[in-house]
Parts: structure tokens; C-alpha cells; sequence
């Protein structure tokens, strides 16, 4: 193997660790907007699970209403 194909195989080596760097460093990014994300959807989905219970309370409190006025109008 002569010098130029060191060279050339240095080169080659040296930009692999190059982009091995710049994936891990996306990598690492991607994790924490993952991590975030979950985040939201955590607490999104308490929002929806708030709300399913209000919806479900305000129709027991409607149903419970047309029963009292039914009992009236007879």
C-alpha cells in the first residue's frame, strides 16, 4: 500500500468518524424532542380523560334535569 492510499483511506476513515459524530449529535436531539413529545401527549391525554369526565358528569346532570321535569309536567 503506497502513500497516497493511506492518505486516501485516512481521508475516508476521518470523515466516517465525522458523520458518526454528527449522528450521534442528531441522535441525541431526536431523544429530547421525543421525550418531549411524550410529554405532550402525557398531558394531553389527561386533558381528554379531564374533559371525557366533565362530559360524562354534565350528561348525568341533564339526564338527572329531564327526569325532575318529566316528574313535573305529569
Amino acid at each position: 500500500m503506497d502513500l497516497e492510499q493511506l492518505d486516501i483511506l485516512e481521508k475516508k476513515i476521518e470523515d466516517l468518524i465525522s458523520m458518526l459524530e454528527a449522528l450521534r449529535k442528531e441522535n441525541e436531539v431526536l431523544r429530547e424532542k421525543v421525550q418531549i413529545q411524550e410529554g405532550k401527549i402525557n398531558d394531553l391525554s389527561s386533558q381528554v380523560e379531564s374533559l371525557r369526565s366533565a362530559k360524562e358528569n354534565a350528561r348525568m346532570k341533564i339526564a338527572s334535569l329531564l327526569e325532575r321535569l318529566e316528574r313535573l309536567s305529569m
